[in-house]
């Protein structure tokens, strides 16, 4: 590592008080940039504890390095939800379960094998079929069960799929070799036995059989591949009830003898109990179940590909032997809990639906979420309009939720901002910051000359309607873990997507400490905060930084001097008449409206939060 001199403010306590000079490793996960560093070494209890993270990602990996337990130990995953439905499995086969002294033996005339299930296994009859006919009344017999089918390919990233598939090819390709091998002997023993003698017609045929043997295994002309159209591993789903819960088994090997497989292998809907499974040893792709309709479907849940469980680590992630040297820093909040709400489908490359955000948002309100985030975002024609934002602003105001987006990664052009994070009012923006630290430690860039800014990427506002576009900024770049299927630990990335997470992670630790001191805490009041104590920087316009670097230091202050001042919870919607559409600002880009001279008219209307009745006073 080389020597870098850190500015003190960038350093973390340890070095501030003993003045040792190192490689910036706390910069692999930028901290300092938004104070949020020195707000933890100031108050350690302030560290995220009390607070769920809504992850509205691609899926978090329940077995990401950093992302299984708090720093008390309990489970900081606390919840996994596929809102795509890209896991979904009909359990639509019904069966029965008779026990004998191998285990649970189920037979059904679609499957040509019987499925052995461990005898340890409690089965009980379904609830709804209790006291049918005397079925389930022996505790041994005709206990129903429901299977169900699920391709491996159709739940993996498309990434792990020709990860896997390259793998089989090279193990095939290396038993055809070993085969080929076998049958070289084989020509060359019969060539020692013959001899120069004229071949009679049987050995001319032994001769072409063992010649087209070795054809079809060196496949020299290459105009087949036998593991093209390769289907991949076929799961078995068995679902029973033990008396309490339904629970999955998934036959992984596909062999339907799951009599050795643990009763921990038995698995529940994941925020019971935290359960995950991993497929095979060559995909090193983990997945938890949950049970809808009463046992009728089941959805697998697989991450769809790595930018989940890397936002998830920017924002909570929490090593145990973590310390301010280490080269796998904590994440921003690390005592916060995370719930992965997966809205990227697998089956269309990980892109998002709108039924998907839908359910993400009311998987964020059933788990109590504090404060979620959406690292997605694309173009649009109508800002801060439409179905969702109905619903992000249901979620906001209503339910007391903050909701924070990435701003894009479309710049450095003017309105480039994306939906819904860079264009809707409810929801607030990021953009995305590299300091020199970041500089030094992600890129090594060491010149002593580097200056911070925003990423030339990063979108810019205003929004076509006329409003800013962006909020705040933060670091935009980290490296931290990603999946296990990945092979890697941690991994880099960098964009809006980036920035996004770390302002969220940030503001768990306000939630946090507003929790801890029982301070009254609304997004209105929040975002109020952040924009007026934000950092802004010289040689930024407002529209590419917004209000400016997120700073948690000077927040938790202003929190604190306002907390009884009821006017922090106002907003203001603002329509300008005489635009196009709902404008919320006035905005003169085109050459034509700039040609004469215009007034416009503003209507500035409060909304006081997620209140039925407002006092009177206040409202005036």
């Amino acid at each position: 590592y080389t020597v870098v001199n850190l500015p003190k403010e960038a350093r973390t306590k340890k070095q501030r008080n003993s003045g040792i000079m190192s490689f910036p490793t706390q910069s692999l996960l930028p901290k300092t940039e938004t104070k949020a560093q020195l707000f933890v070494d100031d108050n350690p209890r302030y560290d995220g504890t009390g607070v769920t993270i809504g992850i509205l990602d691609t899926g978090v990996d329940p077995g990401a390095i950093g992302l299984s337990r708090l720093p008390d130990g309990s489970r900081k995953l606390v919840h996994v939800a596929d809102c795509t439905g890209s896991g979904d499995v009909s359990m639509n086969i019904e069966a029965h379960a008779v026990k004998e002294e191998k285990g649970w033996i189920i037979k059904n005339s679609l499957i040509d094998n019987e499925i052995v299930l461990n005898p340890g296994l409690t089965l009980k009859s379904f609830p709804s079929e209790k006291g049918k006919g005397g079925i389930g009344d022996d505790e041994t017999t005709n206990i129903p069960v429901r299977l169900g089918f699920k391709r491996a390919y159709e739940l993996f990233p498309k990434k792990l799929t020709t990860r896997v598939k390259k793998y089989y090819k090279t193990r095939f390709m290396q038993q055809q070799h070993c085969h080929a091998v076998t049958v070289h002997r084989e020509l060359a023993a019969f060539t020692e036995k013959v001899g120069e003698k004229e071949l009679t017609k049987e050995q001319i045929r032994e001769k072409e059989d063992i010649t087209a043997r070795l054809e079809l295994l060196e496949n020299k002309s290459g105009d087949s591949d036998p593991l093209h159209d390769d289907p991949g591993t076929l799961l078995l789903i068995v679902l029973f009830f033990d008396g309490e819960d339904y629970r999955v088994l998934v036959d992984t090997e596909g062999t339907g003898d799951m009599s050795a497989l643990p009763l921990s292998f038995a698995m529940t809907d994941y925020y019971k109990e935290g359960q995950y499974g991993t497929f095979s040893h060559v995909d090193m792709c983990n997945y938890a179940v949950n049970i809808y309709q009463d046992g009728k479907v089941v959805s697998i849940v697989v991450d769809a590909g790595a930018h989940g469980s890397h936002v998830a680590g920017i924002t909570a992630r929490y090593h145990a032997t973590s310390s301010d040297s280490d080269e796998e820093p904590n994440g921003v909040a690390p005592g916060a809990k995370l719930v992965s709400l997966k809205i990227g489908d697998s089956r269309l490359g990980s892109m998002e639906t709108g039924t998907a955000l839908t359910r993400a948002l009311i998987e964020a309100v059933k788990h109590k979420c504090d404060v979620i985030n959406l690292s997605y975002g694309e173009g649009c024609c109508l800002p801060n309009n439409g179905r969702f934002i109905e619903l992000a602003e249901e979620l906001v105001y209503k339910h007391g939720i903050v909701f924070v987006s990435s701003a894009g990664n479309n710049g450095p052009a003017l309105t480039t901002v994306g939906a819904p994070g860079g264009t809707s009012d409810a929801i607030i923006g990021v953009a995305a910051y590299v300091s020199p630290t970041m500089m030094s430690a992600e890129y090594s860039a060491l010149k002593d000359d580097n200056e911070g800014t925003t990423y030339t990427w990063s979108s810019v506002g205003p929004t076509a309607d006329g409003a800013q576009g962006v909020d705040i900024m933060a670091p935009g770049a980290a490296i931290t873990c990603v999946p296990n299927w990945c092979l890697q630990r941690n991994q880099l990335m960098n964009g809006t997507s980036m920035s996004s997470p770390n302002a969220t992670g940030c503001i768990a630790l306000l939630l946090s400490a507003a929790k801890a001191e029982g301070t009254q805490m609304t997004p209105s009041r929040l975002k109020r905060a952040l924009i007026n104590c934000a950092d802004s920087f010289d040689g930024l316009s407002c529209l590419q930084q917004g209000w400016g670097m997120i700073n948690v230091d000077k927040t938790w202050g202003y929190i604190k001097q306002f907390q009884n001042n009821p006017f922090q919870d106002i907003n203001f919607k603002v329509n300008v008449s005489g635009r196009p559409g709902k404008a919320r600002g006035v905005y003169l880009r085109q050459t034509e409206d700039t040609r004469a001279k215009q007034t416009f008219a503003a209507d500035v209307n409060p909304i006081f939060g997620n209140e039925d009745s407002t006092d009177l006073q206040l409202q005036r």
